[in-house]
């Protein structure tokens, strides 16, 4: 079975798929009308790719490494945060969520949207939206 892609249109895809995933991190954030958008990242891409859209949400750059958290202060928009290293999914968007409502930068009630990669260090795959306790 041969594929219908070259292998530089796959790899052209591959690239573009994380970048697209910003772009509708934050139109959702808008249309969801969130009080902010949790870039969880281990490298600091996530929040780079949401960041290059200036969205009027404000983006908690969210990260299990110092280093990164402090790259994060150099990007448009986006607020720095740490927090120790999650196992799983659920466990990241929670602590990633406690962390924004810590910093005061969400309340009770407020919808965010979490972007990140899973496993850490995994290209940007999935958006989920909550509502912070």
């Amino acid at each position: 079975c041969s594929s219908v892609f070259s292998p530089q249109e796959i790899q052209s895809a591959r690239t573009a798929l994380p970048h697209e995933l910003g772009r509708s991190a934050c139109e959702i954030a808008e249309v969801a009308g969130a009080k902010a958008i949790l870039a969880c990242t281990a490298t600091g891409q996530t929040a780079r790719n949401i960041s290059h859209f200036r969205p009027s949400t404000l983006i908690v750059g969210v990260a299990h490494s110092l280093v990164v958290a402090r790259q994060l202060n150099l990007l448009f928009g986006v607020e720095p945060a740490y927090i120790e290293k999650v196992e799983t999914v659920n466990e990241l968007v929670f602590q990633a969520t406690q962390e924004a409502h810590r910093r005061q930068y969400v309340s009770s009630g407020d919808k965010v949207v979490a972007v990140s990669g899973f496993p850490p260090g995994c290209e940007t795959n999935f958006i989920f939206v909550n509502t912070t306790p």
